[in-house]
């Protein structure tokens, strides 16, 4: 009769309840990886089930996976040194060791608590009394670009990951535009799509054809329209970033760090915005505006002075968009104190320091 050989493995060091804590906490009870619950709620005969797992980032001993490291043994035990995952990526962190190396999964860990972060506390801030009209509404669907990736070869393509980040809201009719300065692609209304709570969609966007493939875009984001179950309509934006290719052929997308919350569409009255058309000494637009149960025209003008300190006087795709942006806020002032007129843009009435270059068109239009 054999004799089994018993291991000689010193047992692991319990961790301590605070640093299960924070892991727990900072993750929101999913797999940093994959992103899955680990936690499956129990059923009226059978209790909870965790299928996740505090895994070292560098091994608790210098044998195990990552653990050759000046970090302290007393350290390899703490929260900084532990990352949340399922049971199926805890052992394939520790298989693959080439692609999960200690600053790759220090990476996923970071991104993952940031994605956790930006989903709260827009949760927590839509979940505050809405205030339009009469009724309040605590929670409202709200739709973020979660991730994004290029695919294709001499055909480009992104693939935007959009999800709507409301607990208990249903987005309807969501449309998505990728939105610059001077630039727009917005999606065909026939691929108007609904979200869940909770859930994503995947959308294309083909780059190759587009102007930010080779032209540097500033302010630009992609911009979410859609209705929650009253019919109210409402709209988030998040930054894009673009990025040149190692080659520098053309330009990539990176998901940027400001997300803009969501903001309640309302329809101040305009119906139409003419092309720009130069007279004298000024660009216009004739915006068609109900006043009244009536369309009526108001003109709205920008200087050419003004137009040149900001770079601004060649391109008419532009100028229509900067007329039509301050326009419309301009126009909105007007409709709210009851007293909608022509009005012109000069660089007499406003501060020196909104005449310099796109800067001082980004003051002036956030200043109104």
């Amino acid at each position: 009769m054999k004799t089994k050989t018993k291991r000689n493995n010193k047992s692991r060091k319990q961790l301590l309840p605070r640093d299960l804590k924070l892991l727990w906490g900072g993750a929101a009870n999913r797999c940093s990886i994959c992103r899955r619950k680990l936690v499956h709620d129990r059923t009226s005969f059978d209790p909870d089930v965790v299928v996740g797992i505090a895994s070292h980032i560098i091994a608790d001993s210098p044998d195990g996976p990552r653990g050759i490291s000046d970090l302290l043994p007393e350290n390899r035990h703490l929260y900084h040194n532990l990352i949340l995952l399922c049971m199926e990526h805890s052992k394939v962190i520790d298989e693959q060791l080439q692609k999960y190396t200690i600053s790759e999964l220090k990476r996923i860990k970071s991104e993952h608590e940031a994605w956790v972060s930006e989903r709260l506390s827009a949760r927590d801030e839509m979940s505050e009394a809405w205030v339009s009209g009469s009724p309040i509404q605590k929670d409202i669907p709200v739709l973020d670009l979660e991730s994004l990736a290029r695919s294709g070869g001499q055909t480009q393509f992104i693939r935007f990951k959009i999800t709507n980040m409301s607990q208990t809201q249903r987005a309807i009719d969501c449309q998505w535009e990728v939105r610059g300065f001077g630039y727009s692609f917005r999606d065909s209304d026939v691929n108007r799509f609904s979200l869940q709570p909770n859930f994503s969609k995947e959308v294309i966007y083909r780059l190759d054809t587009e102007k930010p493939y080779l032209h540097e875009v500033s302010e630009l984001s992609l911009v979410m329209e859609y209705k929650d179950i009253t019919g109210s309509t409402y709209f988030t934006r998040r930054e894009l970033k673009q990025v040149r290719v190692p080659s520098g052929a053309f330009y990539e997308f990176q998901r940027g760090g400001m997300f803009y919350p969501a903001e309640l569409i309302t329809d101040i009255g305009i119906k139409s915005v003419s092309i720009p058309a130069l007279n004298g000494d000024r660009y216009q637009c004739d915006f068609g505006v109900k006043v009244n149960g009536k369309v009526e025209i108001i003109t709205i003008g920008i200087s050419r002075t003004f137009l040149t300190t900001w770079g601004l006087e060649d391109d008419l795709d532009i100028l229509k968009s900067i007329i039509a942006e301050l326009g419309s806020r301009i126009i909105c002032k007007m409709l709210l104190k009851k007293e909608p007129m022509d009005y012109l843009f000069i660089t007499d009435n406003f501060p020196q320091e909104y005449q310099n270059g796109i800067k001082g068109y980004q003051l002036l239009r956030d200043s109104l």
